[in-house]
């Protein structure tokens, strides 16, 4: 024990013992002392060693491995403190995170609500947040605890609720009452840069134009944007597009547009790549749905075309490859179309073909999210019939009844197609009547009068 408690002392004062301790030797000091640990000196290891950012994972299994059987003895704080060190150092344990979350669902009344929202962050750090913990957890919470929630705890939970596709009227509208009805609140939301751009993009893209979502579009936007970086500048665009599919833009909104724009333009060499994504997409659905769409945007609407950003291909779409190769289908997989990358496509009738999982929809809902919707808006603006695979009318279905459902989606664009040409060739032929009939109509004008 005397051995291990000096290791610990390695690591929060190496500047001192480094030299008589290398980063490994202490990790395997650590490592051999685990079996002796009370529960109480394993909480201690955790907090110090992700204070310290010690990231051997050795060193972590073995001390989530000696915890794991005593979680039910310990109270819900240390629980926490567990959590928020993992979360510190991206450590995955996934049976020992599995069971604690079992256990904070079952204590959650127990838990006060700045504990929570530290929970909820750390689970999303460590990617692990889902709908089922976070719906009971916040709806236990929202709206009866939520005078005791931080200004920032309320803007950080209605960006997981984007983040989830999560829109549960009650949880949202308690929250924007909360900046609405005090004016301190909403000048403190305001007054960080950050967290206005993080409330109203929730907002759009939850695609929920309530009262507070309008004040920061029309004041809080045009008083901020002066101050944001690239980030919220892409974000808060982006922002205004998805929650304007409509394109019924009014002079003011167009103004905001123009100068975020213009903004963006002016930080071009900083953007990331997915803020010059973000950017593309806007410029595509601008130019198409916007009236007065700025002649000094098409140069950076064409740079931004010229980068053709690639993407990976999502390899779980594949199976649909093999039902459009059985149906004699000339196809593409992963085209590139403006921005975006189609899932599948048949060139020859315009077809693009978006196989939708759950997390293309809200939750519990057959509504597409906002940005498939600005997907969808945006391939059908640039000439091509969009067809969606949803998974709740594909999943149960077999492979034949999967074939059938593929032909009955893309028919009609078959049939469209045929008459297309038939149109076309008997205007053809038409054509080529009425140059014949000239023809001769001149040949006997010419003999008469010869």
């Amino acid at each position: 024990m005397y051995r291990f408690i000096t290791n610990l002392k390695t690591i929060k004062c190496n500047s001192i013992y480094r030299r008589f301790y290398t980063p490994n030797a202490t990790s395997t000091f650590l490592s051999n002392a685990v079996g002796e640990l009370s529960n109480d000196q394993i909480i201690y290891s955790f907090d110090t060693l992700s204070r310290s950012k010690v990231r051997d994972s050795n060193l972590w299994d073995h001390l989530c491995d000696k915890i794991r059987f005593n979680l039910d003895t310990l109270d819900s704080k240390d629980l926490l403190k567990i959590i928020h060190s993992l979360a510190k150092v991206s450590h995955k344990k996934l049976s020992l995170l599995s069971v604690i979350n079992r256990i904070i669902l079952r204590k959650h009344k127990l838990i006060d609500p700045r504990d929570l929202t530290q929970y909820l962050i750390d689970l999303n750090k460590l990617d692990l947040l889902n709908i089922n913990t976070f719906a009971p957890l916040v709806s236990a919470k929202i709206p009866d605890d939520i005078s005791l929630f931080t200004n920032f705890d309320l803007c950080f939970i209605l960006h997981l609720c984007s983040k989830l596709q999560y829109k549960d009227q009650l949880i949202l509208d308690s929250i924007c009452s909360r900046f609405l009805l005090n004016d301190y609140n909403y000048q403190e939301l305001c007054s960080d840069k950050s967290l206005l751009a993080m409330v109203f993009r929730s907002l759009s893209f939850l695609q929920y134009k309530n009262e507070l979502y309008k004040k920061l579009l029309y004041q809080g936007l045009p008083s901020s944007l002066y101050h944001f970086g690239s980030q919220e500048l892409c974000n808060s665009l982006l922002s205004i597009v998805v929650s304007n599919l409509e394109a019924n833009f009014d002079e003011q909104v167009k103004d905001i547009i123009n100068s975020l724009i213009d903004r963006i333009s002016e930080r071009l060499s900083s953007l990331v790549e997915i803020e010059v994504n973000q950017l593309g997409i806007c410029l595509y659905f601008l130019k198409y749905n916007m009236a007065s769409f700025p002649g000094r945007f098409e140069s950076l609407f064409n740079s931004i075309v010229e980068l053709n950003i690639i993407y990976t291909p999502n390899t779980s779409k594949m199976q649909l490859g093999r039902l459009l190769d059985e149906l004699k289908l000339k196809h593409k997989s992963e085209l590139k179309i403006g921005p975006y990358t189609l899932d599948y496509a048949i060139p020859k009738i315009n077809v693009a073909i978006e196989v939708n999982g759950y997390t293309h929809f809200f939750h519990n809902s057959k509504e597409l999210n906002a940005l498939t919707q600005l997907k969808y808006k945006i391939l059908k603006d640039m000439g091509w019939n969009v067809v969606g695979i949803n998974y709740y009318n594909w999943k149960n279905r077999n492979k034949q009844s999967r074939l059938d459902y593929i032909v009955k989606k893309i028919t009609p664009f078959l049939e469209e197609k045929k008459i297309g040409e038939k149109y076309r060739k008997r205007r053809l032929v038409r054509s080529e009547n009425s140059k014949n009939l000239i023809c001769n109509i001149i040949v006997l004008i010419i003999k008469n009068i010869l």
